[in-house]
């Protein structure tokens, strides 16, 4: 049985504390491992039941593809704590894939380069913002339903961040302008009837199935990160994003990740989600 087991991941939340985050591989079964270090740690199994590209060059195993997805939730993991830390990556080079050969099983490694700056300020502890996907995985071409949520009046602003790092504004848009986001109302996007549809789409740089990851940046008063004029369906780095996203005072914004799994689309005769 093929076993691997990732570097463990650390940060300092806001009150002090260190949260750990650990993932291991073990034959087709991805064991994760998280919570606070001297508290309970939780813990979370998945096993994939069978290999990618069945019948091409590139095709894998269920063992193989085990490790492959493990690697992919460490970079999201990566991604998603950088942004949650008192600095944000304001400079970073596109990752790095290389395939690899041990004992007989392929895997990729991969390699993250960022500068990240410290922030200033206090962060409103009472200004918290939400958005959730209505599915954890997607194929190509699905169609993606976001709720967003705020506790307090808010705009908000919806980025598709793919595994290279590339951002692009999904909301608001040239469809659907108002951004505003009321306190005790949940927003369903995309709105009825508003003439646009969010699509699962792969980065066709990064091994697939891929994550994806919605982030969500919710400011108060007149702070914005972008007008719509200049972020209408132009693409960002991961980086630019955050030294816009920087200009707003901390008190002033809060933000919020959720992410999907991105597979191969499914073939003619399967049913579309």
């Amino acid at each position: 049985m093929t076993r691997k087991t990732f570097p463990k991941l650390f940060r300092k939340t806001a009150t002090g504390a260190v949260d750990q985050w650990e993932i291991s591989v073990a034959g087709r079964t991805i064991t994760t491992r998280w919570g606070q270090i001297g508290g309970s740690l939780q813990t979370t199994s998945e096993v994939i039941a069978a290999g990618k590209v069945l019948g091409r060059v590139d095709e894998t195993t269920p063992e193989e593809q085990a490790v492959l997805e493990a690697g992919g939730y460490v970079e999201n993991t990566l991604r998603m704590w950088s942004q949650e830390t008192a600095g944000r990556i304001v400079e970073e080079q596109s990752p790095e894939y290389t395939p690899l050969d041990s004992a007989g099983v392929r895997w990729v490694r991969v390699f993250l380069r960022a500068r990240v700056e410290l922030e200033t300020g206090t962060p409103d502890a009472g200004f918290q913002g939400q958005v959730t996907a209505d599915q954890p995985a997607y194929r190509e071409g699905d169609l993606i339903r976001l709720a967003v949520a705020s506790s307090r009046q808010a705009r908000a602003y919806l980025f598709a961040v793919q595994p290279s790092g590339a951002a692009r504004l999904i909301w608001p848009n040239r469809f659907d302008t108002l951004n505003t986001v009321i306190f005790g109302d949940t927003l369903n996007l995309p709105r009825s009837g508003s003439g646009y549809v969010f699509t699962a789409e792969l980065d066709r740089s990064a091994p697939v199935p891929q994550s994806e990851m919605v982030l969500a940046v919710f400011t108060r008063g007149p702070n914005q990160v972008f007008t719509p004029a200049e972020a209408f369906e132009r693409a960002f780095t991961l980086a630019e994003l955050n030294t816009r996203v920087m200009r707003v005072p901390r008190d002033a914004r809060t933000d919020s990740w959720t992410v999907y799994s991105i597979e191969a689309a499914r073939s003619a005769n399967e049913p579309r989600r």
